[in-house]
């Protein structure tokens, strides 16, 4: 696993807490220049981009303006990789928050070195068009779920409250109508 991060900081505790793992390297790079990310050494001494890799985006595309191109950006990692590959992505998006909980994220991270951005449901869905290797599914956030419009392939809407199952989460399958215990219906862990 190649991890990549632009913050030092960040860098520097995942170097720390790795110590000698030969499995996993990490890089400072800017993710928004895949050229540079995927011929550093650390990066292309570890992933044979010969063979099918997956690619996650995770926890990065709200740091991204539309300025820098995401959609572009995810479009050159997609290219570099070769088919049976996988590019999974997520973002925040206010689908089950209430807005003053949304308003406290933003202002929070205005004041940092890196501001992030929510994105609608209709401004995300762009960037599922950069993943052509499958059909994309909306997962819940929250319990790790499909959500209530997983099965026809589309967004779950801001407003949905039909569900079933046993998130809290307006657009999750596993909301029971009327609510209950998220962890009365939780399946036992394996050993």
């Amino acid at each position: 696993m190649a991890y990549v991060d632009y913050e030092p900081v960040a860098v520097h505790a995942a170097r720390d807490l790795l110590g000698d793992n030969k499995w996993v390297t990490v890089t400072q790079a800017d993710i928004r220049d895949p050229d540079a990310v995927m011929s550093a050494p650390t990066v292309a001494d570890l992933i044979d981009f010969g063979r099918p890799v997956a690619v996650l985006a995770v926890g990065i595309l709200h740091f991204l303006p539309d300025a820098d191109d995401p959609t572009g950006v995810l479009g050159a990692y997609r290219d570099a990789c070769p088919p049976g590959s996988h590019l999974a992505i997520s973002h925040a998006s206010q689908v089950s928050l209430p807005d003053e909980q949304v308003a406290r994220f933003l202002a929070a991270y205005a004041r940092s070195t890196t501001p992030a951005l929510w994105r609608t449901v209709g401004e995300i869905r762009p960037f599922l068009t950069v993943i052509a290797w499958s059909t994309p599914v909306w997962c819940c956030c929250r319990c790790g779920g499909p959500t209530s419009r997983s099965a026809t392939r589309t967004p779950p809407s801001p407003t949905s409250t039909a569900a079933s199952g046993s998130c809290r989460a307006r657009a999750c399958v596993r909301r029971p109508a009327g609510s209950g215990s998220r962890r009365s219906r939780r399946r036992p862990r394996p050993p």
